[in-house]
């Protein structure tokens, strides 16, 4: 069963503790993310299922079931899965091979996003037509890119930058805005150049 129909069924509180991973954790594996503690009078065993144990992504946490203590095996990944629910049972032994269920713990897992996508632009390649007589300054064209890291955080933020402009130009130099528009400065000539290349990039803020 699943851990919400665990909770469901489950009579006693649903008690939620949380820890924190970050994605991508180049380890060594395993280490120890934390040690659940609690005040029992009797012997008890520990025992973790759900998110990230027997179901999707399976394998990465583990528990000493002497001492609660919960291991992170293998990294994970933050654009998969951002909170992993799992289960916890708690059993108290008063007699030898007499196990009964005494807690069943919820835990929320969260993964901390880290910066491992570069943004990348919505189209490879952008052809737009300009007329010559355009004024400089004008507005030529806006790319748009996009990053798969957590939105609204450091991770998710860039800046536009042009590279190159080819076939290079004295009379002639591009601007690029943050929001991704393009203009240029100077004067364009259909008879000097028929086309132009830029090469622009999304540069991720570090």
């Amino acid at each position: 069963s699943t851990c919400s129909e665990t909770q469901s069924r489950q009579k006693r509180a649903w008690i939620i503790d949380s820890y924190e991973i970050e994605e991508g954790h180049p380890g060594p594996f395993p280490y120890k993310l934390g040690q659940v503690s609690i005040d029992h009078k009797y012997q008890v065993y520990f025992d973790l299922y759900g998110q990230g144990i027997d179901e999707e992504p399976e394998g990465v946490f583990t528990i000493n079931k002497n001492t609660g203590e919960i291991f992170v095996q293998r990294p994970v990944d933050y654009e998969e899965q951002q909170v992993l629910k799992v289960c916890l049972d708690i059993f108290e032994a008063k007699k030898m091979h007499d196990l009964k269920i005494d807690t069943r713990l919820g835990i929320e897992i969260l993964i901390r996003d880290i910066n491992d996508n570069p943004p990348l632009f919505e189209k490879p390649l952008y052809e737009v037509t300009v007329d010559e007589d355009l004024s400089q300054g004008s507005h030529i064209h806006t790319v748009v890119a996009y990053d798969r890291d957590q939105k609204g955080t450091p991770n998710s933020t860039f800046h536009y930058a042009i590279k190159s402009a080819s076939p290079e130009s004295p009379n002639i130099e591009f601007f690029i805005k943050n929001t991704g528009a393009l203009s240029f400065k100077g004067c364009l000539d259909h008879e000097a150049r028929h086309s132009l290349f830029l090469d622009c990039k999304g540069i991720v803020f570090l």
